[in-house]
C-alpha cells in the first residue's frame, strides 16, 4: 500500500510524507460493518506553491484554515475477500479541525493512531489520531501559551463520507503556562504541556458506569519549579467515556512520577512516551490498571503519584523500580463502587455532651449534592440511618445533629454523602463511647394509623422481648415475640378487624415481664 500522494516531485501536491509512521485496526468505521484498517502520515507536506501547482487562493485557504504541512491518517475499507482484505483505495482522509491561523501547521496529525474500543474489547468503528505538536505556532505566537498537541476523536460513519473528515471531538491538555511566567523570576511553577497525544489506549470501563475510558500520553509535560530537576518529566491523562461516545473534557486521572529532590534528574524523563490499558493485571474481578512508559526516567524515589483534582495524591508501587535508564509505572486508577462527588467534606466530627452525642460536618462546593444520610453502629461494621440532612447547596456550610439516644458502650458514626444522581459515597468513622446505660424509647408511626403501624423500638439492649397490644379497657388483643438485634428496630403492627376506631396501648416487656416501654396509639376509622 503506497502513499495516497505519491505525485512527481515538485508537480503537485505531496501530502503522504512517513506514510506507514502508525497504522491501526479501526474496526467497522465504514458503513458496511466490515472492519477497516487507518495509516497515519503526520509528515504533510505541500510543494506546489515551487511550481505554482496551486493558485494564491489555495493557499491563503490552507494558511488561514491552519492546515499547512498538517498530517492525515487514510481509513482503507475491508472488503471482506478472502487473501485480499483491503481496499487499494482509502474511504476516508482524516484531518485534524481547522483552528485559524497557524493551528494545525506541522501538527504531525497521524502520529499515533487508535482504534476505539468498547467494554468488550471489541474495536466500535471510532478512530483516535494524535497530533503531539498541533497548535504549538499558534498557542505560542497567539496566545504565549507553552503547548503543544491535540487528540481528535472521529466517529463511525453510517452512510456517504466526505473527505478530509473532520473530528467530532478534540482533547488537548489541561496543563499551560504562559511565557510570561518565564520572565517573573525564579521560583514560578512551569506547567507546560508538550507532546500530548503522543500515545494513547483504550482503558477499558474504569468507574464501571458502563462507558469505555482511555488514556493518553504527554511525554513532555511539567508541572514544577522552573529550577526542579523534574522540568518536562511528562505525564499521562485518563479520561471518562461518555454516552454519545465523546469524552469528558477534564481528565479524572493524572498519572505522573515523583523524583527526588536531591537526586532527581529527570530533565526529560518522557513519561508517557508509551501508555498502555493493562486491564485486569491481577486476574478477573480486579482493578483494572494502566501502564506508563518513561524510556528516558532515572533516579527517582520508586513511587508513582496519582492525582485526583485538587485532592491529595496517592503513592503507588512501580512496575520496575531501579536506578537505571527508563522505567514503566503501573498505576491502579481503578473507580468502581467509588464516587467522586461534587462536594468537599472539610470535616466530620462526633462528641459526647452529657447524655447525647453532637455530630456536625463542614462542606464545600455543594454543585449537585443531595442529602446526607447519618448513619450509627454499635460494631463499627452495620450501620443503620438515624436522620437525612439536606444539601444547602451553598459555598460552604456547616451541619450539626444530636444523637440523643447513643447505647451503652460504642457509637460508630459516619456520613453515606448522595449525590441528585443517587450516588454516594461515605466520611470517615466517628467513635464515641457511652459508659452509663440510657432507657430506651418507644415510639409508634403513622400515629394516628388506619391499618398498620410500625413499632420503633430504639436504645434498648439487645435480647427477648415481648410487645402487647391492649385496649383502653385492659383487654389483651395481640402479643408477640420480639428479638431485639439492633440499637434501632422496627416492628410492625396489623389492625385486626373486630378492632374498632379509638386509642389502644403498645407495651414492651423484657424477659423478667419487666415493662420496659408504652406507646399509645390511635386508630382512625377505616
Amino acid at each position: 500500500m503506497a502513499s495516497l500522494l505519491v505525485n512527481p516531485v515538485l508537480n503537485g501536491q505531496i501530502e503522504g510524507l512517513l506514510f506507514g509512521y502508525s497504522v491501526e485496526a479501526a474496526g467497522p468505521y465504514t458503513s458496511d460493518a466490515i472492519n477497516d484498517v487507518v495509516v497515519g502520515a503526520p509528515a504533510g507536506l505541500n510543494l506546489g506553491t515551487l511550481t505554482g501547482g496551486l493558485s494564491l487562493d489555495v493557499l491563503v485557504s490552507n494558511l488561514l484554515s491552519g492546515q499547512i504541512l498538517g498530517g492525515s491518517a487514510y481509513v482503507f475499507p475491508g472488503n471482506g475477500i478472502l487473501n485480499v482484505g483491503v481496499s487499494a483505495n482509502a474511504a476516508a482522509r482524516l484531518q485534524a479541525s481547522s483552528s485559524g491561523l497557524l493551528g494545525s501547521a506541522a501538527n504531525l496529525f497521524g502520529y499515533s493512531i487508535r482504534g476505539v474500543e468498547g467494554l468488550t474489547g471489541v474495536k466500535n468503528g471510532n478512530i483516535l489520531v494524535g497530533a503531539p505538536v498541533s497548535g504549538v505556532l499558534s498557542n505560542v505566537v497567539g496566545g504565549l501559551q507553552l503547548k503543544a498537541g491535540s487528540l481528535s476523536l472521529f466517529a463511525k460513519q453510517t452512510g456517504a463520507i466526505a473527505s478530509p473528515v473532520a473530528p467530532v471531538q478534540t482533547l488537548s491538555s489541561p496543563r499551560s503556562t504562559s511565557v510570561l511566567t518565564l520572565l517573573q523570576g525564579s521560583g514560578q511553577v512551569l506547567d507546560a504541556s508538550l507532546m500530548y497525544g503522543a500515545s494513547m489506549d483504550n482503558m477499558m470501563d474504569i468507574n464501571c458506569d458502563n462507558f469505555a475510558d482511555i488514556i493518553v500520553g504527554e511525554p513532555l509535560s511539567s508541572n514544577v519549579p522552573v529550577l526542579g530537576a523534574n522540568v518536562t518529566g511528562g505525564s499521562a491523562y485518563v479520561y471518562l467515556g461518555k454516552a454519545d461516545g465523546t469524552y469528558q473534557a477534564t481528565p479524572i486521572w493524572t498519572l505522573t512520577p515523583t523524583t527526588s529532590p536531591l537526586l532527581g534528574v529527570n530533565a526529560t524523563s518522557l513519561v508517557g512516551f508509551s501508555v498502555a490499558g493493562a486491564g485486569h493485571t491481577n486476574g478477573p474481578g480486579t482493578h483494572i490498571r494502566s501502564l506508563v512508559g518513561g524510556p528516558a526516567n532515572s533516579l527517582d524515589f520508586g513511587s508513582g503519584l496519582l492525582n485526583l483534582g485538587n485532592t491529595a495524591g496517592t503513592l503507588v508501587s512501580y512496575a520496575a523500580d531501579n536506578n537505571g535508564l527508563g522505567k514503566a509505572y503501573l498505576f491502579d486508577g481503578d473507580l468502581c463502587g467509588i464516587v467522586v462527588l461534587p462536594a468537599t467534606l472539610l470535616s466530620f466530627k462526633a462528641e459526647k455532651q452529657n447524655n447525647k452525642v453532637a455530630l456536625e460536618w463542614i462542606s464545600v462546593d455543594e454543585h449537585d449534592l443531595d442529602k446526607y444520610e447519618l448513619e450509627r453502629s454499635t460494631d463499627g461494621i452495620n450501620f443503620s440511618p438515624i436522620a437525612i440532612v439536606f444539601a444547602k447547596g451553598e459555598q460552604k456550610n456547616t451541619y450539626t445533629y444530636p444523637d440523643d439516644r447513643p447505647v451503652q458502650g460504642n457509637n460508630y458514626y459516619r456520613l453515606r454523602i448522595v449525590d441528585n444522581n443517587g450516588k454516594h459515597t461515605y466520611s470517615n468513622t466517628q467513635v464515641v463511647q457511652f459508659n452509663q446505660k440510657l432507657p430506651g424509647l418507644i415510639t409508634a408511626a403513622p400515629n394516628p394509623a388506619r391499618q398498620q403501624v410500625n413499632i420503633r423500638l430504639d436504645g434498648y439492649e439487645r435480647g427477648n422481648y415481648t410487645l402487647r397490644l391492649y385496649n383502653t379497657s385492659g383487654v389483651l388483643l395481640e402479643m408477640r415475640k420480639v428479638n431485639l438485634r439492633e440499637h434501632q428496630q422496627t416492628e410492625m403492627m396489623n389492625r385486626s378487624r373486630n378492632m374498632i376506631s379509638g386509642v389502644y396501648l403498645v407495651t414492651l416487656h423484657d424477659e423478667n415481664n419487666n415493662k420496659v416501654g408504652t406507646v399509645r396509639v390511635v386508630f382512625n376509622e377505616q
